[in-house]
């Protein structure tokens, strides 16, 4: 009997790590103490905290939910002396000097996956939606990347639909730190009107109905990977032309914007340790590449 109890009780606590996602079916909304008030998903954080001095709300409740009362709804939206501000949503806080996490939650687990319900539309073809996960350690004097998604959500999807984000391990440690990144739009690109819905969300020991990565990755050279800061970048092509290079964060915010020819290898630098992902342009193709850089 104790045998049966101790089992029991190890089952409990693995499906309780799996399933600890602050807030993850979005049915509890709080009240800022802000002028005006606006009300939030409770656990999470978003740019309403600025623009909703505007007037403007990137980050709503939604109704009814894909399962239940609510859920997650991101809108990108026309900011006045700003520009497209894109509807973000973080699991933990947001520095609004960098719009880089400063925060996550606590979270100690290995899940496979995360899985969820979602619907998403960009409002113009040069935009896209993106969902990032990372989990992190603190090693005694800086924080280590542990493990990590980031998927740029390909055409749209108008209706609720399944989707399972596998989730990429880059040390055998468990976190210690959970961030969930949720944007409607590319910050570069933002449109006005895109929108990523979400709701019943959760982490999976199983890895099914995989949703694949957009774009391809074949045609992209870097090396070495991983870097140190420098690092070259080739793109084959059929044809010599132009590609534009944008390279991204995990949550999508450019860090270095540039042109280089096709079939000619360039030199980059990246001087901040990460995981960063680099994005080529050329009038015959896009594709995205990660690259990792250490110290």
């Amino acid at each position: 009997m104790k045998k049966i109890c101790t089992l029991f009780f190890a089952a409990f606590l693995s499906a309780a790590c799996f399933a600890q996602i602050p807030n993850a079916g979005f049915e509890t909304w709080d009240t800022s103490s802000s002028t005006p008030s606006y009300i939030y998903p409770a656990g999470w954080d978003s740019a309403d905290s600025l623009t909703n001095l505007a007037g403007v709300y990137t980050c709503e409740q939604g109704s009814p939910g894909f399962s239940g009362n609510h859920y997650l709804k991101l809108t990108s939206r026309n900011v006045i002396g700003f520009g497209v501000a894109a509807g973000i949503a973080l699991s933990g806080k947001i520095d609004f000097t960098t719009y880089l996490p400063a925060s996550g939650y606590a979270f100690t687990g290995r899940p496979v996956s995360l899985t969820g319900e979602w619907q998403y539309a960009p409002a113009a073809s040069t935009d896209t939606g993106s969902v990032s996960l990372l989990f992190t350690k603190w090693n005694g004097t800086s924080r280590d990347s542990v493990g990590f998604i980031y998927y740029k959500l390909p055409g749209s999807v108008t209706s609720w639909a399944a989707f399972s984000l596998p989730i990429t391990y880059l040390k055998s440690e468990n976190p210690d730190t959970a961030e969930i990144y949720f944007s409607s739009s590319t910050a570069t690109t933002a449109a006005a009107g895109s929108y990523l819905y979400i709701d019943t969300l959760a982490f999976s020991s199983t890895s099914t109905a995989i949703v694949p990565m957009s774009g391809n990755t074949s045609q992209i050279s870097i090396y070495p990977n991983p870097s140190q800061g420098a690092f070259t970048l080739n793109i084959p092509s059929s044809s010599n032309e132009q590609a534009l290079i944008v390279v991204t964060n995990l949550i999508g915010q450019k860090i270095l914007e540039t042109t280089i020819e096709t079939n000619t290898s360039a030199t980059l630098r990246i001087d901040a340790a990460g995981i960063y992902f680099i994005n080529a342009i050329t009038n015959t193709g896009h594709w995205s590449k990660k690259i990792v850089v250490s110290r």
